[in-house]
């Protein structure tokens, strides 16, 4: 399952899209097809945002595992 953080964008991400929507802004602008220029406000507000969309890992493999140490049993009967 896909999942959306806040604040949780890497660095390369964010410059790349920084890029980009100087990219669509500026290109926009000089062709005068306003729908480009538009498009650089969502890649404005991911960027602002930090929005990045990550796969959830399975809630078993996050799961801490405890190793018992070998001269410890756990079937031993406490009197």
């Amino acid at each position: 399952m896909m999942t959306i953080k806040f604040l949780s964008l890497k660095w390369e991400t964010l410059l790349l899209r920084y890029f980009l929507m100087m990219f669509a802004v500026i290109a926009g602008v000089l062709t005068q097809i306003w729908a480009i220029t538009f498009l650089g406000f969502p890649l404005f507000l991911s960027a602002i945002l930090g929005i990045a969309i990550v796969k959830e890992t399975d809630k078993a493999k996050r799961a801490k595992l405890v190793k018992i140490p070998s001269g410890q049993r756990s079937d031993k009967k406490v009197s």
